[in-house]
């Protein structure tokens, strides 16, 4: 009986403050997420990614030729930043995360008959993890980095530091190129280095078997 009373006791409670019933048991929970605003890359520095669609030929000093396709593209991606503690569990919230929308650029060197892809993202260099006293305007003045990938490893050219890897004119294969950059891969893997040229983007890659191809 005493049970019984009991049980009926909780009924009564739960049908007076009903609202509250519901909200401890939510069926659906949303996240809740803040968006501190648009990120977009600095103009000035699409001298290393320029825009280039379409067919290129990189030649090594034998006369071996490597055709890629190259695509160029520009797009807006939700970069998740730090954890939103902003929630509100009785309106059945559960925190999300702060982010931004940030422009990115990227570059991609498909080979046409052999199993070799590179590809250059050009992004904003933020030194994760950030707080929550993180504005759009800290994010904005962030400067830029381009990942350098093929299909084994990753390195990575700081854009504001490209003076460091500045190597001036370079002969590559049967060719001299003016105010070069070299990146060098660390992995010991397949690749040995990137070189770029503003306004050109990639024009010469170094393989670990001692090949250059360049731009034919």
């Amino acid at each position: 009986m005493d049970n019984q009373k009991h049980l009926l006791f909780l009924f009564i409670i739960c049908l007076a403050n009903i609202v509250s019933c519901k909200k401890v048991g939510c069926e659906q929970t949303n996240t809740v997420d803040k968006n501190l605003g648009n990120t977009y890359l600095d103009s000035s520095n699409n001298v290393w990614t320029p825009k280039e669609n379409g067919h290129v030929i990189f030649k090594n000093k034998a006369g071996a030729e490597i055709q890629f396709v190259v695509s160029h593209a520009s797009f807006i991606d939700k970069n998740l930043l730090f954890s939103n503690n902003a929630f509100n569990a009785e309106l059945c919230e559960r925190a999300g995360y702060v982010y931004s929308n940030e422009e990115q650029v990227q570059i991609g060197f498909q080979s046409l008959t052999m199993t070799i892809k590179f590809r250059m993202d050009r992004i904003k260099r933020i030194p994760y993890p950030l707080s929550d006293t993180t504005t759009i305007e800290m994010l904005r003045k962030y400067p830029e980095k381009i990942l350098l990938r093929t299909i084994d490893e990753v390195a990575t050219f700081y854009i504001q530091d490209s003076e460091m890897y500045f190597i001036g004119d370079t002969l590559l294969n049967d060719s001299i190129y003016s105010s070069v950059y070299r990146i060098n891969f660390n992995g010991d893997k397949s690749t040995k280095c990137f070189y770029l040229k503003k306004n050109m983007g990639l024009i010469a890659v170094a393989f670990t078997n001692g090949e250059i191809f360049s731009r034919k």
